[in-house]
Formats: structure tokens, sequence, C-alpha cells
């Protein structure tokens, strides 16, 4: 419905409603332990096949064929994946496989640990890092950023958005242990927050390991 209304909003703001979209769908399953083990399981199937998709245009590359698939990529494509092949060359998308793969991040930590001193907010930091914190950032940083940073990856990044990626960090880490923030909590959200203003081409991936790491 997004892609076929006549005045669509921009491309990163068509992919921020996808990143809600993922919200709704993985909150549900990491709320409830006993469903994290599947629910890992099922992302690293569908890994596997948003994997073979791209093997299968990159052969459509190869023979000299129309890239069906790619012409349907292209619809959300930024300067984060290239132009899916115009230009006499193969551009690889991977961010809806980088999306994919964060919500489940912060589980697959918790579950390493053994579930011995893991932080309570830890499997769900994965999906608050991407689905929250970054969509917070883009989303305030475009409609009120007006300070930008001095080190921002080579985007349009501004002081508005890291605070509502700091905001948003804190934010969630309350609800998930349904008490106030601690100092720790301070510094990687500060953390987080730097670290995201800093990357342009990689933070769904970069971002929940930052916090698998930090948090663990």
């Amino acid at each position: 419905l997004i892609a076929t209304r006549r005045r669509r909003p921009q491309v990163s703001s068509r992919r921020k409603l996808y990143h809600g979209l993922c919200l709704l769908l993985f909150l549900p399953p990491l709320s409830f332990p006993p469903a994290r083990p599947i629910t890992t399981l099922s992302v690293c199937v569908g890994l596997c096949l948003g994997s073979l998709v791209e093997v299968a245009r990159y052969g459509l590359y190869l023979s000299g064929r129309r890239d069906y698939i790619g012409e349907v990529w292209r619809e959300w494509m930024d300067s984060k994946d290239g132009k899916g092949g115009q230009g006499g060359q193969f551009d690889a998308v991977i961010s809806h496989l980088t999306l994919l793969a964060s919500p489940v991040v912060g589980a697959a930590a918790a579950a390493a640990t053994g579930g011995k001193a893991a932080d309570p907010a830890l499997p769900y930091l994965g999906l608050v890092a991407v689905c929250v914190s970054d969509t917070a950032g883009a989303v305030v940083g475009g409609a009120y950023g007006r300070t930008p940073l001095p080190f921002n990856g080579g985007s349009r990044r501004t002081v508005e958005g890291s605070a509502a990626v700091f905001a948003a960090t804190l934010a969630c880490l309350a609800a998930c242990r349904a008490g106030a923030p601690t100092a720790n909590d301070l510094v990687g959200s500060a953390v987080l927050a730097g670290i995201e203003a800093g990357t342009s081409q990689i933070d769904n991936v970069v971002l929940p390991l930052v916090c698998a790491c930090f948090w663990q």
C-alpha cells in the first residue's frame, strides 16, 4: 500500500515505517522467553532465503537477463544499497537482511550467557537500537534537526536527532526493567547515540552489536 500511493513519502521515511512493522512483529515473541529460540531460528531461515534471492539476482545480472527482483527492491533503495544494477554494475541489497537480523541479536546474546547475570533488558536491545532509537533519531532529526554534528558519517545527522536516540534508548531501558535508568545506561545510551551519528552504511548491524556488548 505504501509503495503504490500516488504521493509517496521519501525512501528513508518509507523504510522507517518498516522499522515500525519490525517492532510490532518481533516484540511479542521476544517478550515470551520460550518463543525466543524459535524466533531466532526463523530469522536464520529468513536470512538464508534472502541471501538466495540476492544470489538469484546476481545470476540474472551475469546472464544479462532482466532483474525483475531488483526492480521491486529499487522502490526501497537509498544510498546504503546502491542503484540495484543500474549503471552497468550489480549492487546487492543488504538492508532488508540486516533489518531482519537486528532484532534477535539481543536475544542471542542473552541466550549465550545461559541466563546468568544477564541484564533483563538485553533480549530487547537489538529491537530497541534499530526499531526504536534509530527510527526516533531519523524522525526527530528529519523534522526538527537544525544543528549538524561535526562527525556524522557523511550523512545529515544532527544534534537533535542524536538527542532523540539517547532519550529513546533510556526510555526503553527503563520500560524493560520497570525502573529508573542507571549510570551505566546513561553512558551506554550516549555511546549508542554517538555511534549512530558516526555510521551511515551499516548501522543496522553495528547498533545491535554495541548494545549486546555494552549491556551483557
